[in-house]
């Protein structure tokens, strides 16, 4: 099971319970647990026996939220985590993103997007709990892809493995981090942090 938080940041505060019963239906076949944080932000998280490949069309989401209430809406797409509660973790993203930002943003995208501006003990309390969990072989594999921009064959042959070895593995790391290294802003932000955990 898996289980990833999405966090709504409007501009002005309106009525969650409301709000997220819009939400909700259009998140079929999810489980989701609501979480309100204050006036202006909330969280659900999505509850799926699989890693959510398929997501849901969450520009259009906010886009309706907008009209509905009539108010600017950023959307934080939280990292998914296999069987854990990690959204009150992933809530100081929202203290940092502030309201910079409008729109739709992974989690990923924000890593890679603000990590100019952010400190480095920012980034790694952020991902602390990805990198506690990483091996020395998972960060030679990440660095591996993104020394080789993502070609999954030139990586294996950096590492010395056979690319189904290396497809294993990221599985595997997608299990334990929630983060997909096979994207741009996925292998960017792994990247990112194994560089400043050296």
């Amino acid at each position: 099971m898996f289980l990833q938080p999405i966090f709504f940041v409007s501009k002005h505060p309106i009525e969650w319970d409301e709000c997220l019963e819009v939400v909700a239906t259009y998140l079929d076949g999810y489980g989701i647990h609501m979480h309100h944080l204050t006036m202006t932000t909330a969280c659900i998280e999505l509850e799926t026996l699989i890693y959510p490949s398929e997501t849901p069309d969450w520009q259009a989401i906010a886009s309706m939220l907008e009209q509905d209430f009539m108010t600017a809406m950023t959307i934080l797409i939280g990292r998914p985590s296999y069987e854990l509660s990690t959204w009150n973790q992933q809530r100081t993203v929202l203290t940092l993103l502030g309201s910079s930002y409008q729109g739709v943003i992974s989690f990923e995208q924000f890593i890679v997007e603000y990590v100019g501006i952010l400190t480095k003990e920012q980034v790694m309390d952020i991902l602390n709990p990805v990198v506690e969990q990483l091996t020395h072989e998972e960060v030679q594999t990440i660095q591996a892809i993104c020394q080789a921009n993502l070609n999954l064959s030139k990586a294996a042959k950096r590492l010395y493995i056979h690319r189904n070895t290396l497809n294993y593995r990221l599985e595997k790391l997608l299990q334990i981090t929630g983060i997909d290294v096979r994207t741009f802003y996925g292998a960017m932000a792994l990247y990112i942090v194994t560089t400043l955990k050296r």
